[in-house]
């Protein structure tokens, strides 16, 4: 009879991933029943270019045309970038190739992709090991790239049957995660996660040519202190404190997942015995690096070492200098959870009887087109007969095992390696959302074994003083979202403004504490001298950033005559994830302004936010860490906004908000040139108003807006009546004179 294992856990695990961001759908660029076709328009002395022995590893992009036929019509995006994409690859005969549909289109996408690779798969007779990984990957729950197989052409020519793989960037990553990654880094050869020294500069090396850590965006300000701060503590904390403290950096859970399945198909080529082929993808939400893999083609029976993978020691496959496989894995807790999940893939993902299906499937759809690719054969010699018989039998060489023999021979050889385990139960406790509306909303993710849970209790202590404990439930009652998702929650009214709670856990007649440290969450807004001053949805012409493109905008303004730190605060529009734009350092002066970019486009620096401003209008939050949590300090409901129209106060730091037709972005929020002395010969009032503006003789006036556009005038009048107007300034003119009139 199995017993049951419990760990203190904070790391968003994948059940939390397939409940609140999971991968898109498969989708008409990835589709799984038919073979569409790509074809690659280019200039042929450009494609010589490209395909020169001499420039074999270059990564110029040439400009192209790329057309996309299937069942579902034909579409043609043109001005595209074309290379060759690989290491090793690059000298085969049939080469791999990117295609980029932004190099020359700014901002340029096709179906929500950038950027797509089209793999030669040039070292597998069968052309299937990394598809049927990527299809075992999404049933295991994994961080996975969508693929499917096409047949390329160039200039007409058809190359062979290549297999479109999505390409793993900041789309990738917000698709998976819910939003951009703070920092993710590309992970070469090399990248042991072995710790050097605390200076960023010893992790920039670039032996190959390529940073053996490549940061993939935030290339503006270059900052490897959060990588440096994670290889510190996976390799210098103690056994004992481990756990915590690689759990405040680092998705464990995910992680033990994915070297399960690793060591499972096979994949000798990634981090835990050949350091390489890894994303590390830092979450904004949560600010932990979570591990992402790719390319897993030598799988399944492909070696080069002269090992046989499919009988090599589950427990002992990593080299000795991988900390991340290694030290997890020395962890009793861990290695129980790491067996579990290996027991769990090997018998409802990589079934021998549910991928022989498969894969019978899969090998009769590209049969037709794969011996027409007489590129296939010119590498290795892959000639109909292997390519027929790849599933059963192996090639010889670096094809020492089929499909089939690979997974028969696994299977057999780990079920003899498996060590006693326990079904664990993991559970996650995120990070709470601040709130503005005197309620808490407490919620915990159950990643594994709850079947064996009986309830999960919040003990709460507010800093009024009060305690008391609440039931969570996972009913979609009383708080609850979604009944039976496996992420039990309450929302109830605050007791006072700071909540500071933990987790209790009730299973299998324990009672534990489900985290390292307690949590706390505000709920309600505070007070701080920066506010939101301005901002703009809808950014058409009126000012650009200095790549000279047109983005959304917010101003905030510092109230205080002395300077103020604008690192302390936070902007978001999402209060699940307060850190969708962290301040850089650096000082607000007093009564001054601070100016950013919302384009979700980290790469063009510090100033540069990772969301956008909807011009359908939104709320837009400014938070502040005090006391351990984030609590909001300004908060605002932009309403929809046209073209190159703002919304900011009618003078800088006040409460009344106005639509502005002449913006004023980073300098005071008044219309200048405006002489209103004559207020003491004629009064206009009352000012701000709703409707009625009155005058204290009659007089003529001309009414417009702030661009000088007539909207009324009159004479002998003693009043005007606006009340049909929208909220916002406009301009009174008397005698010559022009007074500001707000409408509110």
């Amino acid at each position: 009879m199995r017993t049951f294992s419990f760990l203190l856990l904070f790391a968003f695990g994948i059940c939390t991933l397939s409940a609140q961001w999971s991968a898109p759908s498969w989708g008409e660029v990835f589709l799984q029943n038919e073979i569409p076709e790509v074809h690659i328009d280019i200039a042929q002395e450009s494609l010589d270019l490209l395909l020169h022995p001499d420039s074999v590893y270059s990564d110029f992009e040439h400009e192209a045309s790329f057309t996309f036929i299937s069942s579902l019509g034909t579409e043609t995006v043109g001005n595209i970038g074309f290379r060759l994409r690989g290491n090793t690859s690059r000298l085969a005969a049939k080469k791999s190739f990117k295609v980029s549909f932004n190099t020359f289109t700014a901002g340029g996408e096709w179906h929500g992709l950038e950027k797509l690779n089209l793999n030669g798969e040039h070292n597998d007779p069968s052309i299937l090991r990394s598809r049927i990984n990527w299809e075992m990957a999404d049933q295991a729950g994994l961080t996975y790239s969508r693929c499917g197989h096409v047949k390329l052409f160039i200039n007409d020519s058809y190359v062979g049957l290549y297999l479109n793989v999505e390409h793993i960037d900041e789309n990738f990553i917000s698709d998976r995660f819910g939003s951009d990654a703070r920092n993710f880094y590309k992970c070469y050869y090399g990248a042991n996660l072995d710790f050097i020294s605390n200076n960023q500069e010893d992790y920039k090396q670039a032996p190959w040519g390529t940073r053996t850590y490549e940061l993939k965006n935030n290339g503006v300000a270059d900052d490897y202190a959060e990588l440096v701060h994670f290889i510190d503590i996976l390799n210098n904390s103690s056994n004992s404190q481990l756990p915590c403290a690689i759990e405040q950096v680092f998705d464990v859970d995910l992680y033990l997942r994915t070297l399960a399945f690793e060591v499972l198909i096979g994949h000798w080529d990634g981090y835990a015995w050949n350091n390489n082929n890894y994303y590390l993808v830092q979450r904004t939400q949560d600010n932990k690096f979570t591990f992402v893999e790719y390319d897993l083609d030598n799988t399944l029976g492909i070696d080069w070492i002269g090992i046989d993978w499919s009988a090599r020691n589950i427990y002992n496959w990593a080299q000795n200098n991988r900390p991340l496989a290694n030290r997890l894995l020395q962890n009793a807790e861990y290695r129980n959870r790491y067996t579990y999940y290996f027991d769990k893939y090997m018998n409802e993902v990589l079934t021998e009887e549910a991928i022989s299906v498969r894969l019978d499937e899969l090998l009769e759809l590209i049969t037709p087109d794969a011996l027409l690719d007489e590129y296939r054969t010119f590498d290795y010699g892959f000639d109909d007969d292997a390519f027929m018989a790849s599933l059963d039998e192996g090639w010889g060489g670096h094809v020492s095992q089929g499909l089939k023999q690979y997974i028969q021979e696994r299977y057999n050889s780990a079920s003899q390696q498996l060590e006693s385990f326990n079904n664990p139960l993991v559970i996650d406790i995120p990070v709470p959302t601040p709130r503005i509306d005197n309620n808490i909303f407490i919620k915990a993710s159950v990643l594994n074994g709850s079947d064996n849970l009986n309830s999960l209790i919040a003990d709460i202590s507010w800093d009024n003083g009060f305690q008391e404990q609440v039931t969570l439930n996972d009913s979609g009652a009383n708080g609850d979202l979604v009944a039976g998702d496996n992420i039990w929650s309450t929302l109830l009214p605050a007791s006072s403004d700071l909540a500071t709670f933990n987790i209790l856990a009730v299973a299998s007649g324990n009672t534990f504490e489900v985290s390292c440290s307690e949590r706390k969450a505000w709920t309600s807004i505070g007070q701080a001298s920066l506010v939101i001053n301005e901002l703009m949805s809808d950014n058409a012409t009126t000012i650009s950033d200095a790549t000279g493109e047109f983005a959304d905008w917010i101003e905030c303004y510092n109230n205080l005559a002395t300077g103020v730190q604008f690192s302390d605060y936070r902007l978001t529009d999402n209060l699940e994830i307060p850190e969708l734009f962290k301040a850089p350092n650096q000082v607000v002066s007093g009564n001054g302004f601070t100016f950013t970019w919302a384009d979700n486009d980290h790469n063009d620096g510090a100033n540069h936010a990772a969301f956008r401003l909807s011009n359908g209008g939104e709320n837009l939050y400014l938070l502040r860490l005090q006391n351990g949590a984030f609590r909001v300090v300004d908060h605002i409901a932009s309403p929809p906004l046209l073209s190159d129209q703002s919304y900011g106060r009618a003078e800088d730091g006040n409460n009344t908000w106005i639509l502005f037709d002449t913006p004023t972005p980073n300098e005071s929020n008044h219309l200048v040139y405006i002489d209103e002395s004559y207020t003491d010969l004629i009064a206009v009032y009352p000012n701000p108003t709703r409707g009625i503006v009155t005058f204290s003789e009659s007089n003529c006036y001309q009414l417009m807006n702030t661009s000088g556009q007539l909207l009324k005038s009159d004479c002998n009048a003693v009043m005007i009546d606006i009340s049909e107007m929208e909220t916002g300034i406009y301009l009174l003119k008397i005698e010559e004179r022009i007074v500001r009139i707000v409408k509110i």
